[in-house]
């Protein structure tokens, strides 16, 4: 019985590499014509945003690094705000810290601007918000469908920053791999501020 023709010999290798051949052909003129980002495919420079047009090593530097667990960085974070001003504004996806909550809580009763952003999905009996607003801080609410993971605050009048993957909460101080780091810099605070309004504007 005749059995089914053989293809030749490298002949699929050969059509794949001219069809790769082609696909790149395409996505490069594509890149030149500006129909997708600049860089995906020629390495040519993508354009830089405003954060990342930010010389970080000359305008800011490191003032504090913490690791959690085991690292204390809730007293780093209470330290920092009790060097309120004026004004200290927070945006965070979980918020059940008591001490921290206090730490703001008598920021806000001092007569300083407390403004808090929180994460929707994550309030609960525990949740920090009710002592906040009810020291006279003002608390909002996310509205985005999905999640707002920021965890940072930020005093504007001292250019200050801190920031990491820690939320204030137990479990971040005893339990979790987490992160903090202050950042001390007019720029990199004034970015923080920027998209801090922006969503604040935005869910207000």
């Amino acid at each position: 019985m005749r059995g089914r023709p053989r293809k030749k010999k490298g002949s699929n290798k050969a059509a794949w590499f001219t069809l790769a051949l082609c696909a790149v052909i395409v996505l490069v003129v594509a890149d030149k014509q500006g129909y997708i980002p600049s860089g995906l495919v020629t390495g040519s420079k993508v354009p830089p945003t405003t954060a990342c047009d930010i010389d970080f090593e000359a305008n800011s530097s490191i003032l504090s690094v913490c690791f959690s667990p085991a690292g204390d960085c809730e007293s780093i974070y209470i330290d920092f705000i009790t060097q309120t001003q004026t004004e200290i504004d927070c945006a965070f996806f979980s918020f059940t810290s008591d001490p921290i909550g206090n730490a703001l809580a008598e920021q806000a009763e001092a007569g300083k601007i407390v403004s808090i952003i929180l994460e929707e999905g994550q309030l609960s009996q525990y949740s920090e918000e009710g002592k906040l607003a009810g020291a006279g801080a003002d608390v909002l609410i996310d509205q985005n469908s999905a999640y707002m993971h920021n965890k940072f605050c930020v005093l504007p009048d001292l250019g200050l920053v801190i920031t990491g993957s820690y939320n204030p909460t137990n479990n971040a101080e005893t339990r979790n791999n987490e992160n903090i780091v202050v950042l001390k810099g007019e720029d990199v605070a004034a970015l923080y501020k920027a998209e801090f309004d922006t969503l604040w504007e935005k869910w207000d």
